[in-house]
């Protein structure tokens, strides 16, 4: 027993010495913390904002949404609708540096930023008319609701009338001018329409397999469609390099477009087809016709019946499982081994793109 009651005695000592030790540097850690991101976004505003109050002589209004091209793109009709309640004033889109060229080509900003958004919002809100900050159900936690349809959500946050259409896209003449000096050398036959495909990268479970695109563009290729162009990025901003395999018999401009490029290339196209991504919201602000290839989320909850879409979905019972409670797959994985994708028919696609496409016989 007296063993027992040192061993006691000394644990309870060392508690007595460490535990105000363990919370000293806890606060220290914490305020080393908050110093940091202080000083980060002192010098955003003192290079950035402080110089546009002076120019404008007055307070900018800031939007921010840090997620991908698709989702920032679903917040512009808000934006635009916000742009009224704030005349002859300064606008500043706050967004992932990847898609900064979003903003001004739906006139929704003329500046785009690419900074932490919290400390800002905590420390300088004072600087801004107005700070709008775009959320998508839990953000981060895998939660969404069936029924939300994301332009609507974004306008009824901010209390604004919903709509949902997607925003005009503009690609100005010197980048049509660029898209048709990138076209020139390429083997493209005269007359023909051109197709676009973007297979990815993205989340697994949204990619359709490779052999599929393969049998896709070998049909469309026997069909007479020669025209065929693949584009994206090995890099997802999100997830990172990710192997990006060429398609038999397309022309890859896959990392040899920019963003904007990509844009203007599509609205010169005469159809894109894509898994669901932020090019098939791209193509519907330049109202460009496109078959999205759908498994686990759902088209009629990402476009309206006006958009120019002719949507392939699976035909599994678990499709569209991304808009359910609780909505586990993203992160987690697929426990069906992401059946909808996979057993998505190339003929069901070829289809879709028929009812898009000219005949070429």
């Amino acid at each position: 027993m007296g063993k027992v009651a040192d061993i006691l005695r000394c644990w309870l000592l060392a508690s007595f010495i460490t535990r105000p030790i363990y919370f000293i540097l806890r606060a220290i850690k914490r305020f080393g913390r908050e110093f940091f991101a202080f000083t980060k976004s002192l010098w955003f505003v003192g290079c950035r904002i402080v110089p546009l109050i002076l120019m404008h002589r007055q307070r900018p209004v800031w939007f921010n949404r840090w997620l991908g091209a698709g989702d920032i793109i679903c917040t512009f009709p808000a934006a635009l609708k916000i742009r009224e309640c704030h005349p002859n004033t300064v606008f500043i889109y706050n967004c992932h540096p990847d898609f900064a060229c979003l903003p001004p080509m739906a006139g929704v900003a003329t500046l785009t930023t690419a900074t932490v958004f919290a400390p800002v919002k905590k420390y300088w809100a004072f600087l801004f008319q107005a700070i709008y900050d775009f959320r998508w159900g839990e953000d981060g936690k895998n939660f969404y609701v069936s029924a939300d349809f994301p332009i609507e959500t974004y306008c009824r946050q901010h209390s604004v009338e919903p709509v949902r259409d997607h925003p005009r896209l503009t690609v100005p003449p010197s980048l049509q001018q660029r898209i048709e000096a990138l076209l020139s050398p390429l083997p493209l036959v005269s007359g023909q329409p051109i197709v676009v495909f973007h297979t990815g990268p993205t989340w697994a479970i949204r990619e359709w397999p490779l052999a599929s695109w393969h049998e896709l563009v070998g049909r469309l290729r026997a069909d007479g469609f020669q025209n065929l162009i693949h584009v994206g990025a090995s890099k997802n901003a999100f997830i990172g390099e990710q192997p990006t395999d060429t398609i038999p018999g397309v022309i890859s401009l896959v990392d040899k477009l920019t963003l904007e490029e990509t844009i203007g290339l599509i609205a010169r196209a005469n159809l894109l087809v894509g898994i669901d991504s932020g090019l098939l919201h791209m193509a519907a602000g330049v109202q460009t016709p496109f078959v999205g290839v759908w498994g686990p989320t759902s088209p009629n909850l990402r476009f309206s019946d006006k958009t120019n879409q002719t949507a392939a979905v699976s035909q599994e019972p678990c499709q569209g499982c991304h808009h359910r409670l609780p909505c586990l797959h993203w992160i987690s994985g697929c426990q069906n081994d992401i059946r909808c994708m996979r057993n998505l028919r190339p003929a069901d696609v070829l289809a879709a793109c028929h009812r898009q496409l000219p005949s070429t016989k």
